[in-house]
């Protein structure tokens, strides 16, 4: 075999290497009762907090009608604007603890989450051969695993699952309330999800491709500082 193609072979086994992707469940698996406890509250604030959206808009309407009630009646119109006040209080008391349980639980087992895989992949790559890190490994690359990686994988424990649960609550109930109410408006909105969708697959396309980029850059800043650290004590020695 010739050596080009040896080092075609090589690039090869490195690009598989780079694309091969981790189930979602994955991101759990450091995840202990404690933190499964704090996730299963989060996610009971979230779906409350988006579900809080579209109730808000039906007390809202109901507000705007008794501006036409109060040209006739005006003390029916006070009576019911102190009853639909009444309500908004209770609604903002359930969006102030919802929304705080969800931020709450989320960020604190994200970063619990997150601290357990620093302590694993430290341990891991201490256990490695030494030769590691002159073929495979350099030490830009370990530290960019610590932080930038790991960071990455937090901010999506921490923010992006409950801001999932969130919006995905927010949406259901909002379609279920308004083909409740007016189901041929409804149904003319929801002609434009997949415009929204599509909109959303190409903003998180070029967002990954974006994060590629900055591991890539920090990876190489973390090499440029180890060379430059080694042959400043080089040269004070």
């Amino acid at each position: 075999m010739e050596p080009s193609d040896d080092l075609a072979t090589e690039m090869e086994n490195e690009k598989k290497a780079v694309t091969q992707k981790v189930s979602l469940l994955k991101l759990f698996s450091f995840a202990d009762f404690n933190d499964c406890v704090l996730m299963t509250l989060g996610s009971i604030g979230a779906c409350i907090h988006g579900a809080s959206v579209p109730v808000f808009f039906i007390f809202f309407g109901k507000l705007i009608n008794v501006i036409g009630i109060a040209y006739l009646d005006s003390h029916q119109a006070s009576h019911k604007v102190a009853k639909y006040s009444l309500d908004f209080v209770y609604l903002s008391v359930a969006i102030l603890f919802s929304s705080w349980l969800e931020v709450a639980c989320w960020m604190h087992t994200g970063e619990r989450q997150a601290a357990k895989m620093r302590r694993a992949y430290l341990r891991s790559m201490l256990s490695q051969d030494i030769s590691l890190f002159d073929t495979e490994a350099s030490t830009g690359e370990v530290i960019s695993a610590i932080t930038s990686d790991i960071l990455v994988i937090q901010d999506a424990l921490s923010e992006k699952a409950g801001n999932f649960l969130h919006y995905i609550s927010r949406f259901v109930a909002g379609f279920a309330i308004g083909f409740t109410s007016v189901w041929q408006i409804s149904l003319v909105t929801l002609a434009i999800v997949p415009l929204i969708a599509l909109a959303g697959g190409v903003y998180a396309f070029v967002a990954i491709g974006l994060i590629a980029r900055v591991r890539k850059s920090y990876i190489k800043a973390g090499q440029v500082a180890e060379e430059v650290s080694y042959f400043s004590d080089k040269e004070s020695s």
